[in-house]
């Protein structure tokens, strides 16, 4: 199940470089390429109503793919706190001041000591050449040998450099 989730990331990837390269005109990867964000959330699943704050930090190394790094808390406030950091690949569609993305990637959750996996999807509007809001739903995963998680929708402001 790894080999084929870790193959369907890189299908994604490869996906999102091969259409940056098809565009006829040059297209410059971004005007800012890296960005750092601020996010909130909240689990969606029936049996639980868990929120999270995190941080991400990201980079877009061609217009259509941006790897990124963050930190997530879920329930900051309660005793069952967990803390997690993710590492993803985001191949994006740009279409204007609109960005559509897949989201793929790994994490450890430093509380409950074991790794995760997640899966989404996510949209991105330019507010300024230096802002934009993003909004995304992922599926989080202990394991990959099922996809039994959770869901976890979130809204967050980046701000491009």
């Amino acid at each position: 199940m790894k080999k084929i989730f870790l193959s369907i990331c890189a299908l994604l990837a490869i996906a999102g470089v091969a259409n940056a390269a098809e565009t006829k005109k040059k297209v410059p990867a971004t005007t800012n390429d890296a960005y750092i964000g601020v996010n909130v959330g909240v689990t969606t699943d029936a049996y639980t109503d868990v929120k999270s704050v995190g941080v991400t930090a990201g980079y877009a190394p061609v217009r259509a793919l941006a790897l990124e790094a963050a930190y997530e808390r879920t329930d900051p406030r309660a005793d069952t706190a967990t803390n997690a950091v993710w590492v993803n690949a985001l191949p994006t569609l740009r279409l204007g001041k609109l960005g559509v993305y897949g989201l793929g990637g790994v994490g450890y959750d430093f509380t409950n000591e074991n790794e995760a996996y997640n899966v989404g999807a996510g949209v991105k509007i330019e507010l300024t050449k230096a802002v934009e809001v993003d909004f995304r739903g992922r599926r989080i995963m202990q394991e990959l040998t099922s996809f039994n998680g959770e869901n976890r929708v979130s809204a967050g402001l980046n701000f491009k450099f």
